[in-house]
């Protein structure tokens, strides 16, 4: 076994070896770093999904539609209908994220769901989490789709809660559970924003749409709202428990609005059509984008911005701040760089908050042919930070330490 392994390890040095040479020759890696891509990671496999990780999937079917949209000719009126269709495919793709947005916090508190295409409170629990298969089956169908909690777990909770003499925190996890949705959405806008900026991406018309969409998600979400089973009810009834009655009907709507016309982003597409360039990074500083979280604090506003040292560096920073009783601010930095290291070609990406905890967010991958590259991923997120709400896998309920995840990752790029 051990010869096997020193094989297979003397073959990948070889043949990364040998793509090396060729990236360093032709200095072509930041291109290649560019390209579109088709991934399978660990993280896919269903005890192992995180928040970050399926919004890539998300991410990677934008991209790839936005690349089929561009292959077809203009002034063609199946232009139009290929554009209706894969935007209704993408829809639906933000909607199983926002659904697993709700499953993923509620087994992050060890509590089992069940993922549905048919609303139905009277229907039995049935442990059902396979986000790949619920996309396909809330892709053809038309009814309105849903998480539910194991009602088992769901009372455990509230005793252990009550036990401790902590029912606040069983209000809290309301809150986290029922915001999940829309912090998912809210998420992906995020790391499309991201993906354009890093891309200097200038005709990507679907991921701008879709980046609207789901940063607009909790607006429309707020204002439809009118009963128990919908999110911005269940959030408002939880704050009202917590005797916070600053949180009302139309608090999302309106962190909504205000994120969608603060954030560069949203203008950028605009000014990529009329003038045929990526968006404007004056003296190399991104624009800043603004995004909406629902916390137990409060709403936060996360600000998002960089600078790019040269067209394979760039930091990041930016920071997330709760107003009003509960005031807390997060600091966000971190750099993406693309290099060579003796040849040997490496892109990696870290990010680094202070606040409430210390969150982590670190991926590093190389190369290994013209069309495909691995890496390794790591995720770390305090589960009394701001994004450990959203992002924690384990240690909700204790309220103290880390969600620890590492991931191995292998990507084709076309």
């Amino acid at each position: 076994m051990k010869k096997v392994l020193s094989t297979f390890t003397a073959m990948f040095f070889l043949v990364v070896n040998s793509y090396a040479l060729e990236v360093n020759q032709k200095n072509n890696l930041v291109d290649f770093m560019k390209k579109d891509i088709f991934s399978f990671s660990s993280a896919y496999l269903k005890d192992l999904y995180t928040n970050k990780q399926l919004t890539n999937v998300n991410l990677e079917l934008l991209r790839a539609s936005d690349r089929l949209f561009s292959l077809i000719p203009k002034n063609n009126v199946f232009k139009i209908v290929t554009f209706c269709t894969l935007s209704f495919f993408n829809y639906n793709a933000g909607t199983t994220l926002h659904e697993i947005g709700h499953g993923l916090r509620l087994r992050s508190y060890g509590i089992d769901f069940m993922l549905m295409t048919d609303m139905d409170d009277s229907r039995p629990f049935t442990k059902d989490e396979n986000y790949f298969n619920f996309f396909f089956k809330e892709l053809f169908s038309s009814k309105r789709a849903a998480c539910a909690a194991n009602p088992i777990g769901y009372k455990n909770l509230q005793y252990y809660f009550e036990s401790l003499g902590e029912i606040n925190d069983f209000y809290n996890f309301g809150i986290v559970f029922s915001a999940g949705g829309i912090n998912n959405n809210t998420y992906l806008s995020e790391q499309i924003s991201n993906n354009i900026h890093f891309n200097n991406s200038s005709e990507r018309p679907l991921q701008y749409y879709i980046y609207v969409n789901n940063l607009l998600y909790g607006a429309l979400y707020d204002t439809s709202a009118k009963e128990s089973g919908d999110d911005p009810f269940d959030i408002i009834y939880n704050f009202n428990q917590k005797v916070r009655n600053d949180f009302q009907k139309g608090t999302i709507c309106d962190a909504g609005i205000k994120s969608l016309f603060l954030s560069a982003t949203t203008y950028s597409y605009f000014y990529s059509f009329f003038t045929n360039k990526p968006m404007v990074k004056p003296y190399g500083f991104r624009l800043p984008d603004v995004f909406p979280y629902i916390t137990t604090k409060g709403m936060s506003y996360k600000v998002v911005t960089g600078y790019e040292i040269n067209e394979s560096l760039n930091l990041i920073f930016g920071f997330e701040s709760v107003f009003g009783k509960e005031a807390t601010t997060e600091i966000n930095i971190g750099l993406n760089h693309q290099t060579t290291i003796n040849k040997f070609p490496i892109s990696y990406k870290g990010i680094v908050t202070f606040g409430q905890g210390l969150d982590l967010e670190v991926s590093c991958l190389t190369p290994i042919s013209k069309y495909f590259d691995v890496g390794l991923e790591c995720e770390v997120y305090s589960v009394t930070s701001l994004m450990g709400q959203r992002h924690a896998t384990t240690n909700m309920k204790d309220g103290q330490g880390q969600s620890k995840n590492l991931f191995a990752f292998i990507e084709y790029r076309y």
